[in-house]
Protein backbone atom coordinates (compact mmCIF):
# COMPACT_ATOMS: atom_id res chain seq x y z
CA UNK A 1 0.00 0.00 0.00
CA UNK A 2 3.06 2.63 0.95
CA UNK A 3 4.01 2.14 -2.71
CA UNK A 4 0.32 3.18 -3.76
CA UNK A 5 0.49 6.17 -1.65
CA UNK A 6 4.01 7.11 -2.86
CA UNK A 7 2.79 7.18 -6.52
CA UNK A 8 -0.22 9.20 -5.63
CA UNK A 9 1.88 12.04 -3.92
CA UNK A 10 4.62 11.93 -6.47
CA UNK A 11 1.69 12.38 -9.21
CA UNK A 12 -0.08 15.35 -7.08
CA UNK A 13 -2.98 13.44 -6.36
CA UNK A 14 -4.43 13.51 -3.18
CA UNK A 15 -5.22 10.16 -1.31
CA UNK A 16 -8.53 8.65 -1.92
CA UNK A 17 -10.95 8.02 1.73
CA UNK A 18 -12.38 4.75 -0.23
CA UNK A 19 -11.57 1.74 0.28
CA UNK A 20 -8.49 1.10 -2.78
CA UNK A 21 -7.96 -2.90 -2.55
CA UNK A 22 -10.85 -3.55 -4.57
CA UNK A 23 -10.35 -4.37 -8.88
CA UNK A 24 -13.27 -1.93 -9.45
CA UNK A 25 -12.00 1.96 -10.23
CA UNK A 26 -12.15 3.87 -7.41
CA UNK A 27 -12.65 7.62 -7.75
CA UNK A 28 -12.92 10.66 -5.39
CA UNK A 29 -11.47 13.97 -5.64
CA UNK A 30 -13.65 17.34 -6.64
CA UNK A 31 -15.82 15.79 -9.57
CA UNK A 32 -14.73 12.45 -9.11
CA UNK A 33 -11.41 13.45 -10.89
CA UNK A 34 -8.86 11.51 -9.86
CA UNK A 35 -8.93 7.70 -10.22
CA UNK A 36 -7.43 4.24 -9.70
CA UNK A 37 -7.83 0.36 -10.24
CA UNK A 38 -5.96 -2.16 -8.51
CA UNK A 39 -4.60 -5.55 -10.57
CA UNK A 40 -2.56 -8.36 -9.88
CA UNK A 41 0.42 -6.40 -9.33
CA UNK A 42 -0.19 -3.54 -8.80
CA UNK A 43 -1.95 -0.22 -9.80
CA UNK A 44 -3.53 2.13 -12.36
CA UNK A 45 -4.31 5.74 -11.32
CA UNK A 46 -4.38 9.26 -13.00
CA UNK A 47 -6.70 12.53 -13.21
CA UNK A 48 -9.28 12.74 -16.10
CA UNK A 49 -8.77 16.71 -15.88
CA UNK A 50 -5.46 16.95 -16.51
CA UNK A 51 -5.14 13.43 -18.69
CA UNK A 52 -2.45 12.04 -16.46
CA UNK A 53 -2.41 8.06 -16.07
CA UNK A 54 0.64 6.03 -14.65
CA UNK A 55 1.08 2.72 -13.11
CA UNK A 56 3.29 1.24 -10.36
CA UNK A 57 3.55 -2.40 -9.13
CA UNK A 58 3.79 -3.75 -5.89
CA UNK A 59 7.62 -5.47 -6.38
CA UNK A 60 9.95 -5.17 -9.10
CA UNK A 61 9.82 -7.74 -12.02
CA UNK A 62 12.20 -9.19 -14.77
CA UNK A 63 11.41 -10.99 -18.20
CA UNK A 64 8.35 -13.13 -18.35
CA UNK A 65 6.82 -11.86 -14.78
CA UNK A 66 7.07 -8.14 -15.98
CA UNK A 67 5.53 -8.77 -19.99
CA UNK A 68 2.49 -10.56 -18.00
CA UNK A 69 2.21 -8.13 -15.08
CA UNK A 70 2.52 -5.20 -18.25
CA UNK A 71 0.05 -7.25 -19.93
CA UNK A 72 -2.68 -7.27 -16.57
CA UNK A 73 -1.69 -3.50 -16.21
CA UNK A 74 -2.90 -2.72 -20.19
CA UNK A 75 -6.08 -4.46 -19.11
CA UNK A 76 -6.75 -2.75 -15.75
CA UNK A 77 -6.16 0.64 -17.80
CA UNK A 78 -8.51 -0.43 -20.39
CA UNK A 79 -10.96 -1.78 -17.84
CA UNK A 80 -10.52 1.58 -16.49
CA UNK A 81 -11.80 3.72 -19.55
CA UNK A 82 -14.82 1.14 -20.16
CA UNK A 83 -15.70 1.75 -16.51
CA UNK A 84 -15.55 5.37 -16.91
CA UNK A 85 -17.63 5.17 -20.00
CA UNK A 86 -20.16 3.78 -18.36
CA UNK A 87 -20.16 5.94 -15.98
CA UNK A 88 -20.48 8.91 -18.63
CA UNK A 89 -23.56 6.77 -20.23
CA UNK A 90 -25.50 6.44 -16.82
CA UNK A 91 -25.11 10.04 -16.15
CA UNK A 92 -26.35 11.01 -19.76
CA UNK A 93 -29.35 8.65 -18.82
CA UNK A 94 -30.08 9.99 -15.93
CA UNK A 95 -30.14 13.58 -17.18
CA UNK A 96 -31.59 12.79 -20.00
CA UNK A 97 -34.40 11.43 -17.99
CA UNK A 98 -34.89 14.11 -15.50
CA UNK A 99 -35.19 16.60 -18.27
CA UNK A 100 -37.77 14.90 -19.89
CA UNK A 101 -39.60 14.86 -16.79
CA UNK A 102 -38.84 18.64 -16.14
CA UNK A 103 -41.53 21.55 -16.72
CA UNK A 104 -41.07 24.12 -19.39
CA UNK A 105 -39.41 27.68 -17.67
CA UNK A 106 -41.32 30.57 -19.39
CA UNK A 107 -40.44 33.03 -16.53
CA UNK A 108 -38.20 32.94 -13.18
CA UNK A 109 -36.96 35.42 -11.02
CA UNK A 110 -33.09 34.61 -11.71
CA UNK A 111 -33.87 34.91 -15.80
CA UNK A 112 -35.63 38.97 -14.51
CA UNK A 113 -32.65 39.46 -12.67
CA UNK A 114 -30.33 38.63 -15.33
CA UNK A 115 -32.83 40.42 -18.18
CA UNK A 116 -32.10 37.31 -20.61
CA UNK A 117 -35.29 34.58 -21.86
CA UNK A 118 -35.58 31.01 -20.85
CA UNK A 119 -34.50 29.94 -24.10
CA UNK A 120 -36.16 26.43 -24.14
CA UNK A 121 -34.47 26.38 -20.12
CA UNK A 122 -36.81 23.61 -17.94
CA UNK A 123 -37.24 23.73 -14.32
CA UNK A 124 -37.62 21.05 -11.54
CA UNK A 125 -40.89 20.80 -9.02
CA UNK A 126 -38.64 23.02 -6.44
CA UNK A 127 -38.14 25.86 -9.26
CA UNK A 128 -35.02 25.25 -9.56
CA UNK A 129 -34.09 26.16 -13.36
CA UNK A 130 -32.09 23.02 -15.63
CA UNK A 131 -29.79 23.64 -18.07
CA UNK A 132 -28.43 20.57 -20.19
CA UNK A 133 -25.13 20.30 -21.38
CA UNK A 134 -25.12 18.72 -24.77
CA UNK A 135 -22.69 17.13 -26.89
CA UNK A 136 -22.31 18.09 -30.79
CA UNK A 137 -24.51 15.66 -31.45
CA UNK A 138 -27.26 16.74 -29.07
CA UNK A 139 -27.00 14.48 -26.49
CA UNK A 140 -27.25 15.77 -23.10
CA UNK A 141 -24.49 14.51 -20.38
CA UNK A 142 -24.95 16.31 -17.49
CA UNK A 143 -27.61 19.08 -15.96
CA UNK A 144 -26.34 22.68 -14.53
CA UNK A 145 -28.88 23.52 -11.74
CA UNK A 146 -29.70 27.18 -11.02
CA UNK A 147 -31.13 27.94 -7.65
CA UNK A 148 -33.25 30.69 -6.57
CA UNK A 149 -31.12 34.37 -6.44
CA UNK A 150 -30.18 35.74 -3.21
CA UNK A 151 -29.69 38.76 -2.69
Amino acid sequence: MNILYEALRKAGIPLPLSNTETYRMVRWGHNNRYWLKKFDGGYVLGDFVDGLSKYVFEKAYKGQMLAEVQSRMQQARKEAVIDQAKAHEKASVKATEIWSQAAPLLNHPYLAWKRVQSHGLRSDTDGKIIVPAYDENGKIWSLQYIFEIVT
